[in-house]
């Protein structure tokens, strides 16, 4: 059994490269410990009498995790309202829209994601929220539009089984400037170059499609533009990653997603690697659908009926 544990933590730390960080119980390294009702080095199958995790310094019970384990099992088991009973997104002054989203990949239920937006005066606020309960894992982002509508600040709040982070980053000029705590629970600061003309927003989030709507609505078909985005996600350590799209409107369409067919604007989005996309939106420009390859199979998010 004493191989067997070290084969799973030294060992594995050491073929990973990080002896420093993990494999460990000493200050400084990664606070991932297993808590177990009976001594492995009896019986190497007490592994799996676990009576709490410990991850990145977050601890879950016995029975926090059995939960979490039955929130995976109904993700897998068909739809789920991501959203029931939560209550509704509040926007800074008018609300002009809101929308939830359902996702699936290869046609399983993969999360949701909900938005709402509010103006106030020239100012545009989107507040996102998404859900994946394969992981438990929620993910806030409010976009602040600024005056080029470029995003002038974007806050990140992530809360799942690994730990909680919050992020908050500020555009100014051609820098951004983010400050926070990572899922561990570790102080993160970071600063990076944008180009006046880049958008800011959040990575990962599918319905963050919603910040293009300003460039996209005065397309005709057949135009096409590029849009450069510089997307900002919260992890263990915050993580900047830039890409540049092709984004060409293509001929309108109806959509039936709403229990009738309501006409669409379709965008094609070229990325500079990897497969096209197809963006559906409504007369509006708020997204009805996207659909993606990811992973071998189609990856989509659909807007929900609102009498839903």
């Amino acid at each position: 059994p004493l191989a067997a544990l070290n084969a799973a933590t030294h060992r594995g730390a050491d073929l990973l490269g990080r002896p420093d960080a993990l494999g460990g119980v000493a200050p400084g390294m990664r606070a991932d410990l297993l808590l177990l009702d009976a001594n492995p080095l009896d019986d190497i199958h007490n592994t799996r009498r676990i009576a709490g995790v410990m991850a990145r310094g977050r601890y879950h019970a016995r029975n926090e995790l059995d939960a979490m384990l039955g929130q995976i099992a109904k993700g897998f088991a068909g739809p789920q309202d991501a959203f029931r009973g939560a209550p509704a997104q509040r926007v800074e002054g008018e609300l002009v829209f809101r929308g939830e989203y359902d996702i699936t990949w290869h046609d399983i239920p993969f999360g949701g994601e909900r938005l709402a937006v509010g103006r106030s005066g020239d100012e545009l606020t989107v507040n996102l929220e998404s859900f994946d309960p394969h992981v438990g894992e929620t993910t806030r982002a409010q976009w602040h539009a600024g005056g080029a509508h470029n995003g002038a600040s974007l806050t990140l709040d992530l809360d799942g089984a690994t730990g909680r982070g919050h992020l908050e980053v500020r555009r100014e000029g051609e820098q951004l400037h983010a400050r926070g705590t990572s899922l561990p629970g570790i102080e993160a600061a970071l600063d990076h170059a944008i180009a006046a003309d880049t958008l800011l927003g959040p990575d990962a989030v599918l319905s963050g499609v919603v910040l293009w709507r300003s460039r996209l609505q005065a397309l005709a078909i057949g135009q096409s533009i590029e849009v450069n985005e510089q997307a900002v996600g919260l992890g263990s350590e915050v993580a900047f990653s830039e890409r540049t799209l092709l984004v060409r409107r293509t001929d309108d369409r109806s959509w039936d997603g709403s229990g009738a067919s309501i006409p669409a604007r379709v965008y094609e989005i070229v990325p500079s690697r990897g497969r096209s996309s197809e963006l559906l939106v409504d007369a509006d420009g708020w997204p009805l659908e996207l659909v993606r390859q990811d992973h071998g199979a189609t990856l989509r998010l659909r807007r929900r009926p609102p009498s839903r």
